[in-house]
């Protein structure tokens, strides 16, 4: 995966991530418990809603409901607590704590993460040029899908500074060619075949 961590938030023991939500929802033993009472017990509990509901189990560890007259009080053994975690967010328990990550891709996140990528590949091949750290190249860098191309539009400046390019044409994949004294290699970056082309600038 291209895509590497951009921001790093550290929390306190014990304390939550803001986005975790603590839901309850009746045991399947209370059916046992409550007999022919548990349909009705159930609407009650229904009514009280599920926000109210986490929100007066946690804090009083007990819930009353009056069915029929009777008033009926469940514990926290008649539920079953658990954490809620968008789709979008990753857990991953260590002997430490544990570690959030929020696998959402957006635009810039993904554009940051190819440019990355295609500047790696294009200091090796300055490496592999000989040239030294400050001169400068042409550069031709061929996409074979648009909406890489896009992106990577995005981008730009990062992609000059960071391999010293004076000019630099960001196209497709067929409209990039050899050229004499200029150094071209076809990578493949996440399954797409992406071409380098680059030639020294002499003064």
């Amino acid at each position: 995966n291209q895509t590497n961590v951009k921001d790093v938030i550290i929390l306190d023991v014990n304390e939550k991530p803001s986005f975790i939500k603590i839901k309850v929802k009746p045991s399947p033993s209370l059916g046992a418990k409550l007999k022919s009472l548990t349909p009705k017990v159930l609407e009650k509990l229904n009514q009280i809603g599920d926000e109210n509901l986490t929100k007066k189990l946690l804090e009083e560890k007990k819930i009353e409901v009056e069915v029929n007259g009777e008033k009926i009080v469940l514990d926290e053994e008649d539920f079953k607590i658990f954490e809620e975690i968008p789709e979008s967010i990753s857990k991953e328990d260590f002997v430490y704590g544990c570690v959030f990550v929020d696998v959402t891709k957006t635009p810039e996140i993904v554009a940051e993460a190819l440019a990355k990528e295609v500047v790696r590949r294009a200091q090796l091949m300055r490496k592999e040029m000989q040239l030294k750290i400050d001169e400068w190249v042409d550069a031709v860098i061929g996409f074979e899908d648009p909406e890489s191309r896009k992106l990577l539009e995005t981008m730009e400046e990062y992609l000059k500074t960071e391999v010293r390019i004076r000019k630099l044409n960001l196209t497709s994949l067929d409209k990039v060619e050899s050229k004499e004294n200029a150094y071209l290699r076809e990578w493949l970056i996440d399954d797409e075949k992406i071409k380098i082309r680059l030639e020294k600038i002499f003064s």
